[in-house]
């Protein structure tokens, strides 16, 4: 019994002595990509703090996302558009989803590198969008919207990978 209170009494002393500080940062701190600091808490202990803030990517590093979701992208609306030639529209909404945010996060950049390819696939995404969520589905005219989407996602996936 003796020993617990005497690692109790060590533990709340050891505690009791920890003086945190919160300072606010500046960007020069934060541009720093490794911080290394070494404190003295108590006489007892010694402590290194090491933190590492994150870098930005690099612009190769952000191409290639762009291009890996942008061909994700065009993968999501084919598989939307074989939930909708099955009539599984509930199903179909998932991936189209996924790919309209991708859209709406890089249609952007496509319309920087292919303004005409631009004007094609956005209106096309609101088309189909509106077309998915009606009550009752107009099928033939959603399959023809997500095949015109995923023959233009194959187009902007060229546009992308040779565009740096």
């Amino acid at each position: 019994m003796f020993k617990l209170k005497s690692i109790l009494l060590v533990i709340v002393t050891f505690l009791a002595s920890l003086n945190f500080q919160v300072t606010s940062a500046n960007a020069v701190a934060l541009s720093q990509p490794l911080t290394v600091e070494r404190i003295n808490i108590s006489k007892l202990f010694s402590v290194t703090l090491m933190s590492q803030t994150p870098s930005s990517p690099t612009r190769a590093e952000k191409i290639a996302f762009r291009r890996q979701a942008i061909r994700k992208m065009k993968e999501q609306i084919d598989q939307t558009l074989s939930f909708v030639k099955s009539d599984n529209y509930q199903q179909a909404k998932t991936p189209f989803s996924t790919a309209r945010k991708t859209w709406f996060t890089f249609g952007g950049t496509i319309k920087r590198i292919a303004p005409d390819l631009y004007e094609i696939m956005n209106p096309g995404f609101n088309q189909a969008n509106t077309l998915l969520n009606q009550s009752n589905p107009q099928k033939q005219a959603l399959i023809e919207q997500l095949q015109i989407l995923s023959n233009r996602g194959t187009e902007a996936v060229k546009v992308s990978d040779a565009k740096e």
